[in-house]
């Protein structure tokens, strides 16, 4: 609970915050090396850098999270921009007009806002960026947070400033949340209103497959066993090129496909093969002649889980929780 003489002086502090945040603009050209750096990633592109600042005219902005491959495109098609984080989610949904978030300082949002002009702001998961949602209640734009959710320690860090997280999530009027764990969490923080509607991950539909490439990759395969590895993380590759060599081990003719979670993950695995050990990629248009296959492409997950009767989902050998398929 906040005095309420409290939140007379926080309104002005979160905004002053916000002004404050808005310093950052003059690190602008440090943040530009991050973006230069991104730039060298496999798959990203560089063209997408300067839109962090300049988005085009929108009906409705989704601040989206990177929910893996195949998910993006849940939200459905029309007048709405994907106002993502990285190359992830806007590779999972390429017919989707998308634009790099801008930087959550006041300038840059306010260039966003003007220019997008939204009728609607949903913000997915945890996302909560004090500047942006500063500026959407100004500008009185509706919005709402879906599929959210706020671990135990998240919630530990803003109920320890009340001041000033208080007046932030009171400007969120409406929480969509995945648990009543997760709504009383945003409730106690100040969201107007938060209904557990479940987890929007349980609705998707099954990621979709290329008949092509299946039927391709199916002949490449033949008749050989086949188990996947599916969104592999760093830290996670020794343990699945040993069950790899486990694998080979009893059935020589066995094929492993494994689907880094990033593809520029895909240096960490060949960086960790023996000298004796070869693996081919799909990135570079090779077919799984060997018996170590590397998937390090975007959006072809349901592709490579239907042709796997067995499969690992990574993110559960690091701490991440895992993953759904």
């Amino acid at each position: 609970m906040v005095h309420r003489g409290a939140e007379k002086v926080a309104e002005p502090a979160l905004a002053g915050l916000a002004r404050a945040h808005g310093s950052k603009i003059l690190s602008v050209p440090v943040r530009s090396l991050g973006f230069a750096r991104h730039a060298r990633r496999p798959k990203a592109r560089t063209s997408r850098l300067g839109r962090h600042l300049s988005p085009p005219f929108v009906h409705l902005a989704l601040y989206v999270r990177a929910e893996g491959d195949g998910h993006a495109d849940q939200f459905g098609r029309g007048r709405v921009l994907l106002d993502v984080s990285g190359d992830d989610v806007a590779a999972a949904a390429p017919d989707i007009p998308h634009r790099f978030a801008p930087l959550d300082t006041p300038a840059f949002v306010a260039r966003f806002l003007d220019r997008a002009a939204p009728s609607a702001a949903l913000f997915t998961e945890s996302e909560v960026w004090p500047t942006t949602i500063h500026l959407l209640a100004r500008r009185r734009i509706p919005r709402a947070q879906v599929n959210a959710r706020m671990s135990e320690r998240s919630f530990r860090r803003w109920a320890r400033m009340p001041v000033l997280s208080r007046p932030l999530f009171s400007k969120i009027p409406l929480a969509l949340a995945q648990s009543e764990a997760d709504a009383a969490r945003w409730r106690d923080l100040g969201a107007g209103e938060a209904i557990v509607t479940g987890n929007l991950k349980f609705d998707a539909a099954p990621p979709p497959v290329c008949p092509a490439a299946r039927d391709a990759l199916a002949a490449a395969i033949g008749e050989r066993p086949v188990w996947l590895a599916a969104s592999i993380h760093p830290g996670e590759e020794g343990a699945v090129l040993a069950a790899h060599r486990a694998v080979v081990s009893a059935r020589p003719d066995a094929l492993t496909i494994v689907a880094p979670r990033h593809p520029e993950t895909a240096a960490r695995i060949l960086a960790a093969l023996g000298p004796d050990e070869r693996a081919s990629r799909r990135s570079l248009g090779e077919a799984p002649a060997g018996s170590l296959y590397i998937a390090d492409t975007l959006g072809e997950m349901g592709t490579f889980f239907s042709l796997a009767p067995v499969v690992f989902l990574g993110g559960s050998l690091v701490p991440l929780g895992g993953h759904n398929p």
